[in-house]
């Protein structure tokens, strides 16, 4: 099974681990989890957040391939 972000880089953070260069994030308490198929869906409380830069979005599928 393939790990999706087993590739990226993390740095610690309010409750939880962060992506390392990762612009915009939130942070929150997880209210539920509602079952959807082959998918679970979360809902969550943001308690923090920072946004940098407003600018095009960026997926994950187009993330820079991190250096070895």
């Amino acid at each position: 099974m393939r790990v999706k972000f087993a590739p990226c880089r993390w740095r610690p953070g309010l409750g939880g681990p962060l992506r390392e260069g990762c612009e915009y994030w939130f942070a929150g308490r997880i209210l539920d989890r509602l079952h959807t198929g082959d998918h679970v869906a979360v809902l969550v409380e943001p308690v923090v957040a920072a946004a940098g830069w407003i600018g095009a979005q960026l997926g994950f599928h187009e993330r820079p391939e991190p250096s070895a």
